[in-house]
C-alpha cells in the first residue's frame, strides 16, 4: 500500500523490514530447473523454508512457476552467493493464528 516503503525505512520498523526481507530469501542456491524437477518428482507439491523459517509453497500455473503466490518473471540471475529470481509481487506476511485486522 502507499506509504509502506517509507514506513518500513524508519528505524522504529527495522525488525518488520528485516522480517519482510527474510521471507524473500531461501537458503542455498535453488534454480528454476531445480524447482521444476522437484515438482515433477513429488506430483507438483513442494514447500521450501525461507530464511525467516516460514514455509513457502511452490506451484505451477500453466508454464509459469509461482513461489508463495508470486509468479516468477524473467530470467534468473546467478550471483556469487546464490541466485536471484524475479517475482511479480511482494510476498505477503503469513497470517498468524488468532491475529485480527
Amino acid at each position: 500500500p502507499p506509504g509502506t516503503l517509507e514506513r518500513l525505512q524508519q528505524p522504529a520498523h527495522r525488525a518488520e523490514l528485516t522480517g519482510l526481507l527474510r521471507r524473500h530469501v531461501l537458503p542455498g542456491t535453488i534454480l528454476a530447473e531445480d524447482l521444476t524437477r522437484a515438482m515433477q518428482s513429488t506430483s507438483g507439491a513442494i514447500t521450501l523454508p525461507t530464511m525467516a523459517g516460514e514455509p513457502l509453497p511452490v506451484t505451477r500455473e500453466g508454464q509459469a512457476l509461482s513461489i508463495g503466490g508470486a509468479r516468477l518473471v524473467g530470467s534468473e540471475q546467478r550471483a556469487s552467493n546464490g541466485v536471484i529470481h524475479h517475482i511479480a509481487s511482494v510476498l505477503p506476511a503469513p497470517e498468524r493464528a488468532g491475529a485480527s485486522n
